[in-house]
């Protein structure tokens, strides 16, 4: 079952943000106005395909919710969905399960990630890639199944950041200069707060960071 969606709406507050979630195996290309593969490399393999179409039906119904009508994403050279006039959003998908956030305004960011969290049982050398010293340091100093949850609301928190930023920012490497300060909470289910370290005049010291474990994902939302 996935997360609901007014529970991971609330992460974003207090922006008005609409969430939509489509399951992999339920996606149907089909049901999409252009070609899959007119977006996709001709060696993409079918998972690939099934998710892709899972998160742009899932902006479709996203947006429906938002504006009253289905707007579809595009996608540009980076790969990176394109959204229609107005509206900004961000999309991600786990093994199963696509999501969709989207909001009003042509200055507000939004981003979300979505991991299972199952996971927490091995993403430290996953997570370490766009972590800085004191990140890491702090990884480690967790024990047992602290640490595990600790890395992927990092690794998930960093792609949240890094699919809202400015797209001149969208490097990986970029996110390794922005340091995220938290506090593991006691039960693994609370919202986590993260709060973001960054240069001066860096854009991502704007945006606000939470995540939390939902019906067994671990979601992050990253907003601005």
């Amino acid at each position: 079952m996935s997360p609901a969606p007014e529970a991971v709406a609330e992460l974003f507050r207090p922006f008005a943000v609409r969430v939509a979630f489509v399951p992999v195996a339920g996606a149907a290309a089909g049901d999409l106005p252009f070609r899959v593969d007119d977006f996709l490399s001709p060696q993409a393999v079918p998972r690939r395909r099934d998710s892709f179409a899972a998160g742009r039906l899932a902006a479709a119904r996203a947006t429906h919710d938002l504006t009253g009508r289905a707007l579809w994403p595009l996608r540009d050279a980076r790969g990176a969905p394109v959204w229609p006039p107005g509206v900004r959003g961000s999309i991600s998908h786990t093994g199963d399960l696509a999501v969709s956030v989207v909001v009003r305004g042509p200055d507000a960011a939004v981003g979300i990630d979505l991991e299972r969290a199952a996971r927490a049982a091995t993403p430290l050398a996953t997570a370490t890639w766009s972590c800085g010293p004191e990140e890491t340091r702090r990884l480690r100093a967790l024990r047992g199944s602290a640490r595990g949850l600790a890395a992927l609301r990092l690794l998930c928190a960093k792609e949240a950041l890094y699919k809202a930023g400015p797209a001149t920012r969208h490097a990986p490497s970029a996110l390794r200069s922005v340091h995220l300060e938290w506090t593991e909470p006691e039960h693994p289910g609370a919202v986590v707060p993260l709060t973001v370290r960054a240069r001066a005049g860096s854009p991502w010291s704007a945006f606000t960071v939470r995540t939390q474990v939902l019906n067994g994902y671990l979601v992050a939302a990253a907003a601005r």
